[in-house]
C-alpha cells in the first residue's frame, strides 16, 4: 500500500492548511474506441476548497492537460476522462493545491489499450 502524499506551507498571510492524497489514480486498460478515468482522493486539514490540474507526458516534459471535445474532459476535477487511445501515448498525474498550502503531485497513471 502506497503511502500518501501530503504538502504543507508555512507563511503567516494565509491560514496553514495540509493536502494529503489519500488515494494516487490508478493506471487502466481500455479499447482504443472507449474513454477511461482517472480519479484522485485528496483531503486537507483544516478543511478547504482543493484545486486540480491534470499533467500529461508523452515523452517531452510535463504539460497541463486541456478540455479537448472528444479527447479530455475533466481537467481541474479530481476525476480526468480521456479518450484512451489519446491517453495511451501520455503518462498522467495530477497536482493538488489551495491557497495556504503546498501543491501536492500525484504518481504517475498510465493506459494501456490492447
Amino acid at each position: 500500500c502506497a503511502l500518501p502524499i501530503s504538502g504543507d506551507a508555512e507563511d503567516s498571510k494565509f491560514p496553514d492548511y495540509r493536502i494529503s492524497i489519500v488515494t494516487q489514480p490508478s493506471s487502466n486498460s481500455a479499447q482504443t474506441n472507449h474513454n477511461v478515468t482517472f480519479t484522485v482522493v485528496s483531503t486537507s486539514v483544516p478543511s478547504t476548497t482543493l484545486s486540480y490540474n491534470w499533467q500529461r507526458n508523452s515523452g517531452g516534459g510535463w504539460t497541463n492537460v486541456l478540455n479537448t471535445s472528444g479527447v479530455w474532459y475533466g481537467n481541474t476535477s479530481a476525476t480526468l476522462t480521456a479518450n484512451a487511445a489519446i491517453a495511451n501515448a501520455n503518462t498522467l498525474r495530477v497536482q493538488v493545491s489551495a491557497t495556504g498550502a503546498t501543491t501536492v503531485t500525484s504518481s504517475n497513471a498510465s493506459v494501456t489499450t490492447p
